[in-house]
């Protein structure tokens, strides 16, 4: 009993750090004129120092419908698995996803001169919950990472889908990648360890 309680809870508590990163990423857009500039992913910037921006990079939008498409995605995640995953997890695997999108590009992408938008750590997130659930939805769970790997396989080898352009500038295919390697590693851990667990008790 305590147990469905502490999942409930674990489930609640996912709901308002995703209604929470809504209200957030809302915010900086109503004042982007002001946040865009000081909390953008800034090549020059990070090396100068200010290397907080690896993270905020990730929460500011180019405008309003980049972050409608962004938070549609939030949505997604949580109609996908919002009732398999807690809070804690989810959370320390978006923020290991934003650094991970923001270090990606400043290692990697040297002519990536500036960033924006959360697309590179829903990436992360997706990949992350397919994996975390394959277990218990692995119908559901496997096709959303086999249309995550072909997408990624497409912007890779093409580049970004048509109609992306909308937004008001160029797709960065990379951080895509980038946040999705982080959901990846967070992600087989969950599938790892109990797989060890059934060979440790096949050897009892």
């Amino acid at each position: 009993m305590k147990l469905f309680r502490d999942e409930r809870r674990g489930r609640f508590g996912l709901l308002i750090a995703l209604l929470g990163l809504i209200l957030i990423c809302s915010i900086l857009q109503v004042f982007a004129d002001y946040t865009v500039p000081g909390l953008r992913y800034d090549r020059n910037a990070v090396l100068a120092g200010q290397a907080w921006r690896l993270l905020t990079g990730n929460l500011v939008h180019l405008g309003g419908l980049h972050l409608l498409f962004n938070l549609g995605t939030v949505l997604i995640f949580w109609l996908l698995f919002g009732r398999a995953l807690s809070a804690r997890p989810v959370i320390l695997v978006f923020v290991l996803a934003c650094l991970a999108t923001g270090a990606g590009l400043l290692l990697f992408n040297p002519s990536i001169t500036w960033y924006v938008g959360l697309s590179g750590c829903l990436y992360g997130l997706l990949v992350y919950g397919g994996l975390a659930t394959l277990r218990t939805q692995p119908l559901l769970s496997g096709a959303v990472l086999i249309i995550i790997m072909v997408k990624l396989g497409y912007e890779k080898l093409v580049g970004p889908l048509p109609g992306y352009d909308i937004i008001g500038a160029s797709v960065i295919t990379d951080a895509h990648l980038y946040g999705a390697i982080m959901g990846l590693l967070a992600g087989a851990g969950c599938v790892i360890r109990p797989a060890l667990s059934r060979d440790t008790k096949s050897l009892t």
